[in-house]
Formats: C-alpha cells, structure tokens, sequence
C-alpha cells in the first residue's frame, strides 16, 4: 500500500506521482468562473466538459474556457450528470432551475422532454450495443437511439443513484439502500441483511472483469469499497487497509486497467488489488474529489478547489 503525498501550486504547475505529472485547473489561474465543481467527461475531440455547482457547465478544449452556464441559456446552473456515449454524443442532466436531460451531437444541444423519459437524471450508462439507460428517482429507462422504454423495478422508492451494465446485459444499479441486479430478467436485491454489504449507501459501482465494484457512502468503520465476485466479498475500508477515506463517489478504469476511485479524501488508485492512496494537497479536509473520467492519455477529476489533469 503506497500513499503519495502530493503539493499543487496555484498556477498552472505541477503534480509528479512517479513519473506521472498533473495541473491544477482553478479560478485563479484560468478564465472558471467557480471551483466548485461536479460531473466531469471527456469527448471524441478530447474536449474536457465538467459541471459547476452554481454556474451551469463548463468546455475545456486544452487552450481555452468556455462558461456555457454564460453563453447557452438552454443549460442550467447545477450540473448532476455528464456523459459522452459511444457515438461521441455528450449527454447532461441539470437540476437548476427546474430538471432537464439534453444531449449534443457535436453540432447541437437536443433537449429530452419531460414526456419521453418523465424523470430527474441521476446516473446514466450505456451498453454494448449502443442503449443508453438512464436512472432517477422510481425510473429507469433505456433508449435505443429512437425510443425509450421504461425498465420496471422491483419496487417502489427507489432512488437510482449509479448504473453500469456488463457484457451480457446485466443490470447493476446502487440506491440507498443497497444494490439491485437484473440477470435474466430478474432482479436480485443485495442489501446489508441477506449479504456482506458493509453499507446500505451505495454512491457508485462498476462491472470489472465480471466482478461488481462497489462504492460506500462514508461510513466510520466499515465504509470504502468492496468486489463481489458471484458469492465471494472482499472490502477496502479504513479499519482494514490504507484507503484515504470511507466514502467513494465514482469508480472508473483506465485502458491500462488502473482503477481510480474518487472519495471525500483523495483518490484511491488500484492495480491487481494492490491500493495506493493520492492525495492533492497537504492537510485535513483538503482533497476531496467529485468525479472521474477517462481520456485518451489523461485523467481528468472535478473537486471542491478546481479541475486536476493528471497524465496517465
């Protein structure tokens, strides 16, 4: 277990994590208005777009900023999902001023009508074929590319909170309280009572190599993070390894199979189950991360003091 110590400096400087260099993106050293951040993606183009907390979306285009929250009325000001699909379509649900789900085709921003999908988005995701499925509170939905059709659940309250699908068209949604998977048409409920789950918050899960990665909450002893593989648990939490911090908010893989995993501490950063915990800056309550995501030859992470850009 390695823990790297990191220094940022408030310019466009550096991070080295063995030969592994990273900038800090923040409102003092670049044209953001606002470095509290949220949802992160990365387009075909290597556009970095990531979500503000008050000011809508943000495009990165490795030279300039453009504030969308500024430009495109049609885009809210709080930002709770973003995603690029397979065809390279950017897809972004806001929840200020009122909910909308949207998503552009490189030329135009189209907006999902309240009539077709009748949800506030929460988690998106998308399958080997092309189907885009989209969780909210009580829904979750698939859309092919013409339709959406809605994808019944076991039951009632039932706030989505991530998706992912593996390559059998498995279904693993996390909620608070607990993990649904749909296999052959039905589902199964994993919770704390009926399996080893350590929490009944699930903030983020992942299908990797056809075991379910599966992100806590927080949690004071037995938060973090742990693998199903069919009927074997193994946990990642503070009490029983080095992990940074108990709560994890998105787990994503690189092309090289390193896992990153943002928490309220750092990132968690995992090969072949061997864990290594990064810190951004030195000091108590000053690395907390948002979200992740993948680009060609960069990592890309949202926090509460700016957008880092480490390269892989």
């Amino acid at each position: 277990m390695k823990i790297y110590a990191i220094t940022l400096f408030f310019s466009l400087f550096f991070i080295n994590i063995q030969a592994q260099n990273a900038v800090l993106y923040d409102s003092k050293n670049t044209s953001m208005i606002d470095d509290q951040l949220s949802k992160v993606t990365v387009d075909f183009n290597g556009n970095v777009w990531f979500g503000t907390s008050g000011f809508g979306l943000v495009k990165y285009d490795g030279g300039k900023f453009e504030n969308y929250g500024q430009s495109h009325s049609t885009i809210g000001t709080s930002i709770n999902l973003l995603f690029t699909d397979s065809k390279g379509c950017v897809w972004l649900n806001f929840t200020r001023p009122y909910s909308q789900l949207l998503f552009y085709d490189g030329l135009n921003w189209k907006e999902i009508n309240g009539e077709e999908n009748g949800i506030s988005a929460s988690s998106i995701a998308e399958d080997n074929f092309g189907n885009i499925y989209v969780g909210g509170y009580n829904q979750l939905l698939r859309f092919d590319g013409k339709n959406w059709q809605e994808i019944k659940l076991p039951f009632k309250n039932i706030n989505v909170t991530s998706i992912d699908i593996d390559g059998k068209g498995n279904i693993a949604i996390a909620y608070e309280n607990g993990v649904l998977v749909r296999e052959n048409n039905q589902w199964r409920k994993i919770t704390e009572e009926n399996s080893e789950l350590r929490l009944s918050t699930v903030k983020a899960l992942k299908y990797i190599d056809n075991k379910i990665f599966i992100g806590y909450g927080g949690g004071h002893g037995d938060g973090g993070f742990s693998i199903l593989d069919n009927d074997k648990w193994t946990h990642f939490n503070k009490s029983n390894s080095s992990i940074p911090d108990h709560m994890v908010k998105d787990i994503e893989i690189d092309s090289e199979g390193i896992i990153w995993m943002a928490t309220n501490n750092g990132l968690i950063k995992m090969k072949n189950e061997n864990v290594e915990s990064v810190f951004i800056r030195e000091g108590m309550f000053k690395n907390t991360t948002f979200d992740i995501a993948i680009g060609q030859d960069k990592i890309w992470v949202t926090t509460n003091f700016g957008l880092i850009e480490i390269e892989k």
